[in-house]
């Protein structure tokens, strides 16, 4: 039976693919779980359409993601933050805190592309790398008492 893929299947293949496989693996494991359809012309075109809009939103979101990579590198970022006398942190700065405080700069990056292995517990500066969608990018981050 020939089927299309709606979703990846791992050692099928991925989605929008055309591909044959036995009547008895589509009707009772592939279609029940919606993992793919019955290949129709009018259903190739569709899978077809969405992936290549897709296709075009990652190349768009990649170009995006560069530009603000340019913009962002060796910039110095500002954070205060409550500290004690010794200039230990109460709440360690985490990724979330630092891609708000991004954000708030007008500088949109997800917690996933800050490298950061532990929370920031001192005061002080402190270089973070970016991975903006394969581009690097380090930003200074100084970390101030209130």
């Amino acid at each position: 039976m020939k089927v299309i893929l709606l979703k990846e299947v791992k050692g099928l293949g991925r989605i929008g693919d055309v591909k044959n496989v036995s009547d008895g693996y589509a009707r009772n494991f592939l279609i029940p779980k919606g993992l793919v359809s019955t290949a129709t012309e009018e259903k190739a075109a569709d899978i077809y359409a969405q992936k290549q809009k897709k296709t075009k939103q990652v190349k768009v979101n990649k170009e995006r993601k560069k530009k603000l990579a340019f913009r962002v590198n060796r910039k110095e970022i500002s954070i205060r933050v409550s500290a004690d006398e010794k200039g230990t942190l109460y709440a360690g700065l985490g990724k979330n805190e630092i891609a708000e405080e991004l954000k708030k700069k007008g500088y949109i990056v997800d917690t996933q592309e800050i490298k950061l292995k532990t929370a920031i517990k001192k005061i002080g500066k402190k270089k973070i790398d970016l991975n903006l969608s394969g581009e690097k990018a380090v930003i200074i981050l100084n970390i101030m008492e209130l």
